[in-house]
């Protein structure tokens, strides 16, 4: 349950006699913010990567504590019975850990390092445990075990022609830690404000191009779609 006014997004863990309840914990932001992630990723509208970013200031500001190296469960400072971390997963994964996994996509989609960083420290803090239990932090494990692997940023520009085959072929690639951005005529001057360096991105001479970045160095751009077949089959 949340409410959004002009400025801010207020969430509550849930509503009793049609009235709101509890405000909400870490998870509800976690949960949300992955949500918006997961729209943008299916959806490529761009409206959903202001939500994100929006929320993940939010979150930022009422979760984290730099004493503590993480996020808290709860941003009410005088419960302590819950003003605490709280990484383990359980039948669901931990809304710290889903923090850290949807900051670190979401500051590789906006190149925003604040979100990495924050990400980063928060595994760092909880990483002995996690070295000495792994099994019940699995979504904490798997973020450290993907900061080890390449990583590959994705900016589909589209042209004239239709981009949707250069996207049918980006995913059927099935290239491990992907992100990708879609930029159109209809979304770009919205993108350039929550991703700006795609604002230097285009259609080179009317056609549909791809950018590939790997681990933030960046390849020559591509308008043939045989040649990013090739390209997406060498990084495989």
């Amino acid at each position: 349950m949340f409410l959004e006014m002009d400025s801010d997004i207020k969430l509550y863990h849930n509503m009793i006699n049609n009235e709101l309840g509890h405000i909400g914990f870490l998870d509800d932001y976690a949960y949300l913010l992955q949500c918006y992630l997961t729209a943008y990723s299916v959806t490529f509208d761009s409206q959903y990567l202001e939500k994100a970013d929006r929320l993940a200031e939010l979150t930022i500001e009422q979760f984290w504590k730099d004493e503590n190296e993480g996020f808290m469960q709860s941003n009410i400072n005088s419960d302590s019975l819950i003003n605490q971390k709280k990484y383990i997963d359980s039948a669901y994964a931990s809304g710290y850990s889903v923090m850290i996994q949807s900051l670190e996509k979401l500051g590789k989609i906006t190149a925003n390092p604040k979100y990495h960083d924050h990400a980063s420290r928060a595994a760092q803090s909880i990483a002995d445990f996690v070295n000495h239990s792994p099994f019940i932090s699995l979504k904490t494990v798997d973020y450290i075990n993907n900061q080890s692997n390449d990583s590959f940023e994705i900016v589909v520009v589209e042209g004239e022609d239709d981009a949707s085959l250069y996207l049918q072929v980006i995913e059927e690639a099935q290239i491990r830690n992907v992100t990708i951005i879609f930029k159109n005529h209809l979304n770009a001057e919205h993108l350039s404000t929550y991703v700006p360096y795609t604002e230097s991105y285009s259609a080179i001479k009317g056609n549909t191009t791809v950018y590939i970045c790997q681990n933030a160095t960046c390849k020559l751009p591509i308008s043939d779609i045989n040649q990013l077949y090739d390209m997406l089959s060498s990084l495989k």
